[in-house]
């Protein structure tokens, strides 16, 4: 190690009075994001962080807040730990409450699956997702009057979706509620414009990127019989697979448990009960030979142990995706071997490609579009959270970064003028219908219960596939293109017919889904979306 980083690392741990002990001593150094990102912490910079899976991120943001708060004397809820999914919430808190403790830190995590805290004897730090934040605000705003600090994991799942524009309002009304304002760190491994996404979520901040750039072996194979030889070949023992659909995992458990029958088979997947997706992930640590099949549930940073291999059932929605999941792999290890399932040639030139672009470092920006679907949502979220009424001007400025004001208002009329929200003076309120959602907790989640499609062939009557999300009037599915001949809203079908044709392929590409709340626009606004 050079002199100039040595002398660094021990400046930085001059710093650390308190947590250098808890989070570093053990490992006696700091790795590259650390180096980056500690002191710009400690001198109240906002960041984006962006860094390769278990380079340090966690520890990196952590370590020099909780410095912050021991030197700064904080008191109550002071940081805020925002992450995308409930299992890595419950991860996270694994991960950190032992050594918080050690500090006198109180951690404490809050989702669906653990809807409680005390308030009464409020945790320093709270993990939780975007839609119990939504849920907090509305019924517990006094407990953010300390906050000192949000920070945001994954923020690439959030991001171009309804639920980072969600959590864009979200933040703003945090911002709105407290005096003194927070400091911001948003967490990822992969965003293509760190500064696009930087912005949408605060002001004033700096980037840091450190590229650690892994080896990424992989082999694409076109017969699952193929598996069971290079298990043997390269002595792999724990086998990490990602489905695009939870149907996926049933099968492709059925189909490899013949072919693997030393090995210990579990599946993870959102419908399966938390219990079971926890004895999941305990199995794929522990056991010596173990299979997971799993859904994008294990794709962010919950601790896994070590796999040596990832297996790519279904091709990724995106190089984000791709990217996340291979990195699952060899977590502490710089090489990474991955196995790609394809049917057919040019499924195999798709990801042949996305794991040569992945290789390199490369990936596409997207272009942003905002989801009007959130628009509602959060109307009926600040009215629910302040039932003696909300004026015009204060509503529209909790969402003008989502749309024009003419969008707003064509918004705000249509649900006045279907009764959801009343105008009484010069403020708005909730219906009684919409109201009595609030109280059953109805009103914080845009997440749609169910967007997903059959595609069924009506010359053959079978089933080809499944699409999530919108798709063009002619797209390619299993290798054919289908053009779409009826769609079933009630049952969730799409009827095609095979043409020889060139279409778009809905399955390999990341797609836009909307909020739940889409059926509360007017239809031109509906319709407005779907053609951006």
């Amino acid at each position: 190690m050079k002199s100039d980083k040595l002398e660094e690392i021990k400046h930085i741990k001059s710093k650390l009075y308190y947590t250098w002990n808890t989070f570093f001593a053990r490992f006696g150094n700091l790795t590259d994001v650390q180096i980056e990102t500690i002191p710009r912490i400690l001198n109240k910079k906002n960041l984006i962080i962006i860094s390769s899976t278990a380079s340090g991120k966690t520890e990196a943001v952590i370590a020099p807040s909780i410095e912050r708060f021991k030197k700064e004397k904080w008191n109550g809820l002071s940081i805020l730990y925002i992450v995308p999914t409930r299992a890595l919430a419950n991860d996270i808190y694994l991960r950190l409450e032992g050594q918080l403790r050690d500090l006198g830190i109180n951690c404490e995590y809050k989702h669906g699956d653990k809807p409680n805290i005390n308030y009464k004897n409020l945790p320093e730090l709270l993990i939780t997702t975007s839609e119990s934040l939504d849920s907090l605000l509305c019924r517990h705003s006094d407990i953010f009057d300390n906050l000192k600090i949000l920070i945001v994991d994954e923020i690439h799942f959030f991001d171009n979706t309804y639920r980072g524009d969600q959590l864009r309002v979200l933040i703003k009304r945090l911002r709105n509620l407290i005096k003194n304002d927070f400091n911001t760190y948003l967490l990822s491994a992969t965003v293509a414009d760190p500064k696009d996404v930087g912005k949408r979520y605060m002001e004033d901040f700096e980037t840091v990127r450190v590229d650690v750039r892994k080896n990424i072996e992989y082999q694409i194979i076109k017969d699952l019989k193929e598996i069971k030889n290079i298990v043997r070949e390269k002595g792999l023992k724990k086998l990490l697979s990602f489905c695009n659909y939870r149907e996926s995992t049933e099968r492709l458990k059925f189909e490899l448990e013949p072919l693997l029958k030393f090995f210990n088979f579990v599946v993870h997947h959102g419908n399966l009960d938390r219990k079971l997706r926890r004895e999941a992930e305990k199995v794929l640590r522990e056991s010596r030979y173990s299979v997971c099949i799993s859904t994008s549930t294990l794709e962010v940073g919950i601790d896994i142990g070590t796999i040596d291999c990832v297996f790519l059932y279904e091709i990724p929605w995106s190089l984000f995706s791709l990217t996340q999941r291979i990195g699952r792999g060899n977590r502490k290890s710089m090489n990474i071997f991955s196995l790609g399932y394809v049917e057919n040639d040019e499924e195999e030139i798709i990801l042949r490609n996305m794991y040569e672009m992945v290789k390199r470092g490369e990936y596409i920006k997207e272009e942003y579009k905002s989801d009007y679907s959130v628009i509602v949502q959060q109307i009926f979220s600040i009215l629910y959270q302040f039932p003696e009424g909300v004026i015009y001007e204060d509503l529209y400025s909790l969402v003008k970064d989502l749309c024009d004001e003419e969008i707003f208002t064509e918004i705000l009329d249509y649900i006045l003028e279907e009764e959801y929200i009343h105008h009484k003076g010069n403020k708005y309120y909730l219906s009684t219908e919409i109201r009595d959602l609030g109280d059953r907790g109805k009103i914080h989640s845009n997440i749609p219960d169910n967007f997903e499609y059959k595609v069924i062939d009506v010359s053959s009557g079978k089933e080809i596939g499944k699409l999530s999300g919108f798709f063009d009037e002619v797209f390619i599915l299993a290798g054919n293109c289908w053009k779409v001949y009826r769609i079933d809203e009630e049952r969730k079908i799409i009827l095609v017919k095979k043409i020889k044709a060139s279409g778009t392929i809905p399955s390999f590409e990341r797609k836009r889904t909307f909020g739940a709340y889409l059926k509360y626009l007017p239809e031109n606004v509906k319709e407005l979306m779907i053609k951006c």
